[in-house]
């Protein structure tokens, strides 16, 4: 009936609620009920930082080859950055094209934030994802300590190219960090609009480059002498760029993702990882399906293989349910533990509160006593 982990929105409810119970409540409160509802599923924002670190432990359990890392303030205690790679699309970018796109899209949570991804390409021209990434803020510092990460699996050689969108921390992460690799701009960031711009930018000869470049700076001369002077041809020209691009002209690849995610970017971060790793094992799980269907004449050993990782496909979906489950009966006996802990601390306060006046009368009929017995004894 919903889009998968959108749910209903506020009138759905509103419809919901009159068709079931012949009430209207009004809309802030269905919008509350929808929040509490959203919590009680996909868990709390406080929840899916707490988590991460036994999520992390669980997945690079489940998938051999994966790695995390998570960075917090020493001075706030606040997270920082948290970066997940998986294990199976480190041993498989060895074999894909040498071209990189890195792109970055804001979190819509409460806490807010960034999503980083690198993405790359594979022979057929599917998206290939390698490193994820969630920080506070897109700046310096997080992208470098992005690189920084990503150099340790992607390793810096001249073949190697980067495409992105002109970010000036993108750029300044990657001098910083990769001294060997190129990098270019996006060319739709570069001249929306302009086909002379694409004409030039996507010829593969310099006298090709040449021809269509005099017409561009005839009719735009001032945005010419940007292209030529302050970006530099080899940034956006395919027949002046030193690497091999591969036909990757844009970020399109890295901007594919974000449409796929929309709706998970409002979940905990916990739960946002664990949805990428679902919709790229689906679509992985699809291509080769695709891929063995049009196979002529499959093997029988085909046909066992094809059960067998169906099979363990489905018993890691099976874990991850587990897994997921796992950490929200955790933090509720965290959280029902902690409420015990206020209340035992409440008794302590309230007996040392009748200890202290229980010594205080003690004193007092001491003192009492002391008095009756002088009397007494004059």
């Amino acid at each position: 009936m919903y889009r998968d982990g959108k749910g209903p929105n506020v009138k759905d409810i509103q419809r919901a609620m009159f068709n079931s119970f012949r009430c209207s409540p009004s809309y802030w409160k269905c919008w509350k009920g929808g929040e509490v509802a959203k919590e009680m599923v996909r868990g709390t924002a406080e929840n899916g930082y707490s988590c991460l670190s036994t999520f992390s432990y669980m997945f690079e359990t489940l998938n051999v080859g994966s790695s995390y890392f998570i960075m917090v303030n020493k001075d706030s205690h606040r997270f920082t950055y948290y970066l997940l790679t998986f294990g199976a699309c480190i041993k498989g970018f060895a074999h894909m094209r040498k071209v990189i796109a890195v792109d970055g899209t804001h979190l819509h949570g409460k806490y807010e934030g960034a999503l980083l991804s690198v993405v790359a390409q594979d022979t057929e021209n599917h998206v290939y994802p390698i490193v994820f990434c969630v920080v506070d803020k897109e700046n310096d510092a997080s992208w470098t300590f992005f690189f920084e990460k990503l150099k340790e699996i992607v390793v810096d050689e001249p073949d190697l190219c980067f495409i992105f969108d002109r970010h000036k921390s993108i750029a300044n992460g990657i001098v910083n960090v990769y001294n060997h690799a190129h990098y270019g701009y996006c060319m739709r960031h570069l001249g929306e609009n302009l086909y002379l711009y694409y004409n030039a930018a996507k010829a593969y000869s310099l006298e090709e480059f040449d021809n269509n470049f005099v017409e561009f700076k005839k009719k735009f001369s001032v945005v010419a002498i940007i292209l030529e002077y302050d970006i530099g041809f080899e940034k956006w020209s395919r027949a002046h760029f030193p690497g091999n691009r591969y036909d990757v002209m844009t970020t399109n690849i890295a901007e594919s993702p974000n449409p796929m995610l929309i709706d998970e970017r409002e979940y905990p971060v916990a739960l946002i990882f664990n949805s990428i790793a679902k919709r790229f094992r689906e679509l992985s799980r699809e291509r080769w399906l695709e891929n063995e269907s049009s196979t002529s004449s499959p093997s029988n050993f085909q046909g066992v293989a094809k059960f067998e990782l169906l099979r363990k496909l489905r018993q890691s979906e099976e874990n991850r349910d587990l897994l997921m489950t796992f950490l929200k009966k955790a933090e509720e006996q965290r959280n029902h533990l902690k409420v015990l802990l206020k209340d035992v601390e409440g008794d302590r306060d309230q007996l040392k509160e009748r200890l202290i006046l229980a010594e205080e009368k003690e004193k007092c009929l001491k003192t009492v006593l002391c008095g009756l017995f002088l009397v007494f004894a004059f």
